[in-house]
């Protein structure tokens, strides 16, 4: 016979190799615990990280939008939908009297259209930002890829369709695609960026085809922004700069990021509060539904236990054995429960995002992989200690006295 640990694993494959439904049952429980673990971490971790991703987006305190727009303003940052509006060119200049304001940057909203003329199947959002003031995409987008932005060029989301020689259609206008966004799960991955100038190009394309988006002149409309995007000086409260906004400029509705991102942070909290809840519960009873059905398992054994111990092997080493079944059961079943939560969770990842109407980003590799190592360690964990006390307490009985059972 085999010795030591090695042994002990030998014996425990070829008992697992026999096991039948005795097995199957212990390993489809540890698998749906893995399954729960891992896919709820999954979800609370994406969750998190998808608003993290947002936040770094915007990386304003205020924005300023025309008044009645601030609820479409969190659509658009939040759930990705497309939209635009146009404020009066005089907010820019009037808020740089006011004290308090570290900078400022002008954006400009538009979206393509369900037609033949633009590629997108869609209504996708087409941000433009301003290069000269611009303190959130410039930078990010020369850190992410090395450079800036070159007039007719676009940064576009993973989501959107290219053409083979790397353009995109705009209302019969192509646009070349200076880069492709890493899949973030966010509003960022159907969205389009690119440079004041281009869009504006983009909106007189629109003009040209038909499309009535403006009212009034052409020339003093298409050059509108659409929002006015500021940081606050350190020292100064955000709450008394966004009323001195409020209350020197007309016609605008001030939105406080933290304010749109609160709600979001709420429901994540409280989604979190519950998943703990519900995870202790449940594995609560995982455990004891493991500790019952290893004690009727090794019931039924204690013959096979008790001729181990006959053979000369000594209770340690039985206990051993049951362990290592216990150890390869938790193993089968936490591979096929994470490989279950993952074959669920990415390829409706999309679905997932859109039902939950929230910012949604699956953590990187390196999160992934700690998220598998904690799920394995807490279900094998939990099948090694009940497959434990389980044979414990056959093992605790006299051999003689087993084998005289049941004659």
């Amino acid at each position: 016979m085999r010795k030591g640990s090695t042994g002990s694993l030998w014996i425990a494959c070829r008992n697992i190799k026999s096991g039948g439904f005795r097995n199957i049952s212990i390993i489809v429980l540890i698998a749906f615990t893995a399954f729960f673990v891992f896919g709820g971490s999954l979800i609370i971790y994406g969750m998190s990280n998808g608003l993290e991703q947002v936040r770094r987006r915007l990386g304003a305190d205020l924005i300023i939008v025309p008044e009645g727009k601030g609820n479409e303003i969190s659509q658009i940052l939040l759930e990705g939908e497309a939209g635009f509006f146009y404020l009066d060119d005089s907010v820019y200049e009037k808020i740089s009297d006011i004290e308090g304001i570290s900078c400022a940057t002008c954006q400009y909203y538009f979206a393509s259209a369900s037609a033949a003329c633009c590629d997108a199947a869609k209504p996708i959002e087409i941000v433009g930002f301003d290069p000269e003031t611009d303190f959130i995409i410039e930078p990010w987008i020369e850190k992410k890829f090395g450079t800036g932005l070159e007039e007719g060029s676009l940064i576009i989301g993973s989501d959107i369709e290219i053409k083979e020689n790397n353009t995109i259609k705009l209302y019969d206008e192509y646009y070349t695609v200076a880069a492709v966004m890493d899949k973030t799960g966010t509003s960022m991955d159907a969205s389009v960026y690119t440079s004041k100038d281009t869009i504006l190009a983009i909106r007189r394309s629109a003009v040209r085809k038909g499309f009535n988006f403006f009212s009034g002149e052409e020339d003093e409309i298409l050059g509108r922004v659409s929002s006015v995007l500021i940081k606050v000086a350190d020292g100064f409260d955000i709450d008394l700069i966004s009323r001195s906004i409020s209350d020197n400029v007309e016609d605008v509705e001030v939105v406080e990021i933290n304010s749109t991102l609160s709600s979001v942070s709420e429901t994540l909290d409280a989604i979190k509060r519950f998943y703990i809840i519900f995870a202790v519960l449940f594995l609560s009873m995982a455990s004891t539904t493991l500790f019952i059905v290893y004690c009727m398992s090794t019931g039924e054994r204690k013959k096979e236990y008790s001729l181990m111990r006959l053979i000369g092997m000594t209770k340690r080493q039985v206990l051993a054995v049951n362990v290592s079944e216990s150890f390869l059961q938790g193993i089968i079943g936490t591979v096929l429960g994470i490989t279950a939560a993952g074959l669920l969770m990415y390829p409706f990842g999309a679905y997932f995002n859109y039902r939950i109407k929230q910012p949604f980003s699956y953590p990187n590799s390196g999160r992934i992989v700690l998220l598998i190592l904690l799920t394995t360690a807490i279900t094998v964990l939990i099948g090694m200690i009940a497959g434990l006390a389980a044979g414990y307490k056959v093992c605790s009985k006299d051999t003689y006295q087993v084998m005289r059972e049941g004659e």
